[in-house]
């Protein structure tokens, strides 16, 4: 990103900041997702529940980053709002304006703490302050690992939800990448009684298409590793390909194999 861009952006944050907590308002989480350099739009969080909602609904601004086909994204957020919302524990520090570059290959996390000084307060007990910005935290930066092009790559993005104790892990958005090929994938909100498997099979699932057939010992391998239940190890089919299938832990069907829908071949007979 230019860097004229880049200080548009924290200075638009920062006056959008400094007006709304003038009003008694700390601004929800904004996105900012780019294309070939050019801001294409400011995307809000919507009104949220404290807990798992708050959780969910930051999560669902990737999916507006997505569909704008973004290739770079800002995401804007204050540290102790958000913690509060999604009751979790305050890490970096507060009150501070956090805004996170992310590309394809990583992200940077930039800090602005700030102290706030008291302007008046309403009758309710809401404070009007203005912010006070200290100088800017080091960068922490992350890279992306590049993905081995013989296997497939999965991203994922966990959360706690629940109350602080017990700790439930749980994802809120993940993607299974093989080649060009992306599947989104994401945990269950509640614990729910999903259909059993009925031979081989639980009625429904996701087919991922290998290219040679020992992708697919090594995709079961891994899977039956992580924890998935083996449904069907890796057989040869009657009609020449390789397959297999699992459960994952929440009882979502998961199939393999090297044969190619939609492909015209020979078929063993």
């Amino acid at each position: 990103m230019e860097a004229r861009m880049w200080n548009g952006l924290v200075s638009v944050a920062k006056e959008t900041y400094t007006a709304s907590l003038g009003e008694w308002v700390v601004p929800r989480p904004v996105m900012m997702p780019l294309v070939r350099g050019e801001l294409v739009g400011l995307i809000w969080m919507r009104p949220l529940k404290v807990g798992q909602d708050a959780l969910a609904g930051i999560a669902e601004l990737a999916n507006v980053a997505a569909a704008a086909g973004a290739d770079e994204v800002v995401l804007a957020w204050e540290t102790h709002d958000v913690a509060t919302a999604c009751e979790l524990p305050i890490v970096g520090p507060a009150p501070c304006l956090n805004m996170l570059l992310a590309t394809q290959g990583g992200h940077v996390l930039h800090q602005f703490p700030y102290s706030e000084q008291l302007l008046s307060r309403s009758p309710e007990g809401w404070a009007s302050v203005v912010p006070d910005w200290r100088g800017p935290r080091a960068a922490a930066r992350r890279r992306t690992r590049a993905a081995d092009p013989g296997r497939g790559e999965l991203l994922l993005h966990s959360h706690r939800s629940g109350p602080p104790r017990p700790v439930r892990r749980s994802v809120v958005h993940a993607e299974v990448r093989l080649g060009d090929s992306v599947v989104m994938i994401a945990g269950a909100d509640t614990d729910y009684d999903g259909p059993g498997l009925n031979g081989a099979s639980v009625g429904s699932g996701v087919y991922l298409c290998f290219p040679e057939p020992e992708a697919v010992d090594d995709w079961y391998a891994a899977a039956v590793a992580a924890g998935a239940q083996p449904v069907l190890p890796p057989v040869e089919t009657a009609w020449g390909s390789r397959r297999a299938r699992v459960l994952d832990t929440e009882g979502h069907e998961w199939s393999a194999g090297n044969y190619q829908p939609g492909k015209l071949g020979e078929l063993r007979t």
